[in-house]
């Protein structure tokens, strides 16, 4: 599926393959509690598609500006932002080249799969007890993938996430290790 030319089965094995991979990477994934409980990833994909996400990352012109409150705040002196969005559900990525879209149209299945949701509430238990209370599995949750550009002159302060989000989780798709975390 990486490269747009795979059949329908062998999409689904290498997607479930993706999604096994994710979600043990997930499991594996160190815990801290401090400044607030959180999980720290180290490779959270495999090399190949690590490798096919960075190829096929979009041009600034195929994202969007971020909506909410961010939008007002991270504005350049020309007033474009400095921070960008692309949501990755078929319907916001259908304008990309077909072989950037097959990528992001995978890691959008992968990142929406009930697999993962469920290990992400699994790891975060104590951090959306804390937040919930003990029905906290009785909250309603649903995955939102977005893939996210920081252009130059952005920045963010300190703060809470909205009350209507209850997991947040950003991965950083660096192209070496040359940057540090």
């Amino acid at each position: 599926m990486v490269n747009g030319n795979n059949s329908f089965n062998e999409t689904i094995v290498v997607s479930q393959h993706l999604v096994d991979f994710v979600v043990e990477s997930v499991r594996r994934s160190h815990a801290d509690d401090s400044p607030f409980y959180h999980l720290r990833f180290d490779r959270v994909f495999p090399n190949d598609f690590y490798a096919a996400m960075l190829e096929a990352m979009p041009v600034v012109d195929d994202y969007r500006a971020l909506s909410g409150k961010a939008k007002l705040r991270n504005r350049r002196p020309d007033g474009k932002p400095t921070r960008i969005k692309i949501d990755l559900c078929p319907e916001y990525i259908r304008h990309l080249p077909p072989k950037k879209r097959a990528v992001w149209n995978l890691a959008g299945r992968v990142f929406r799969s009930k697999a993962l949701e469920k290990v992400f509430i699994e790891r975060l238990k104590p951090g959306l007890k804390r937040r919930f209370g003990a029905d906290f599995a009785k909250v309603a949750m649903y995955s939102v993938p977005i893939l996210t550009r920081d252009v130059p002159g952005y920045y963010m302060t300190a703060h809470s996430d909205t009350l209507s989000k209850g997991i947040t989780v950003q991965f950083y798709l660096p192209a070496d290790n040359s940057t540090p975390v």
